[in-house]
């Protein structure tokens, strides 16, 4: 039997080796078996490697793609909320225009009734004028 210091200092193809002289079988064959399936392990390691690395790339490019599109529809929306300012301005420029047009109506119709007034006072001697105010107000002299 053998002390621990001989089996921990043993590496692994020495334990194969070891191992296929016990059983019988060739050192050399087990050990071109174990290489070929450490090959195949590392053609397929290597193989996902490609396959990450290549889906990486599409994805790196289609983060720019959207990345690029959501810089668009960045601007789009700055665009759009400037008009959104300049017709908030618009409206508030209508809304003053409608309380000054308002305000111009309200006038003209005062001066509208001044000219009649002035127009009837001109035409009309002062017992006419009262007929026509008491008409207007709806109340007859004679009852």
């Amino acid at each position: 039997m053998r002390g621990y210091h001989e089996i921990s200092e043993m590496t692994p193809g020495n334990r194969l080796m070891e191992t296929c002289e016990a059983e019988g079988r060739d050192p050399l064959l087990a050990l071109r078996a174990l290489k070929n399936e450490y090959m195949a392990t590392e053609e397929r390691r290597l193989s996902e490697l490609v396959f990450a690395h290549d889906r990486i790339r599409d994805l790196e490019e289609e983060l720019g793609r959207s990345l690029h599109h959501v810089q668009a529809l960045k601007e789009h929306l700055w665009e759009l909320q400037n008009q959104d300012r300049l017709i908030e301005r618009q409206n508030q420029l209508i809304r003053d225009l409608n309380r000054t047009n308002e305000q111009q109506v309200h006038i003209i119709e005062q001066q509208a009734r001044q000219i009649t007034t002035l127009q009837e006072r001109m035409t009309n001697p002062p017992h006419a004028r009262r007929q026509i105010r008491d008409r207007r107000s709806g109340r007859s002299r004679r009852s």
